[in-house]
C-alpha cells in the first residue's frame, strides 16, 4: 500500500492509501490530537465499502461509532461509556 500522509503543526490530519494498482484503498482524517475521526474504505476494484466516523472523550476514549453505506444510511452505531466499555 502506497501512502500520502498530511500533516498540521507536527500532527497527522490525513492518511490516503492506495492499493498497488494505484487504485484508491482508504481514506482517513485525524484530529489535532491524533485521533481517527473518519476512516473510508474501497475494494481493490475502486468500490466504496465502508464510512466510519468516531467520536472521542475528553480523556481520548471512543465515545460513539457509526458506519455508513455509500447513501449515507447508518449501518451500525456503537456507543461507550468514557472508560470504552461499549454500552450499545
Amino acid at each position: 500500500v502506497e501512502r500520502i500522509c498530511e500533516f498540521k503543526n507536527g500532527n497527522m490530519i490525513k492518511d490516503i492509501g492506495y492499493y498497488s494498482n494505484g487504485v484508491l484503498h482508504y481514506e482517513d482524517e485525524y484530529d489535532g490530537s491524533g485521533n481517527l475521526i473518519r476512516g473510508i474504505s474501497y475494494t481493490q476494484d475502486g468500490v466504496f465499502l465502508c464510512c466510519r466516523e468516531y467520536e472521542y472523550y475528553s480523556n481520548g476514549n471512543t465515545k460513539k461509532q457509526i458506519d455508513y453505506d455509500e447513501n449515507g444510511n447508518i449501518l451500525y452505531e456503537y456507543n461507550y461509556d468514557s472508560d470504552g466499555n461499549i454500552i450499545s
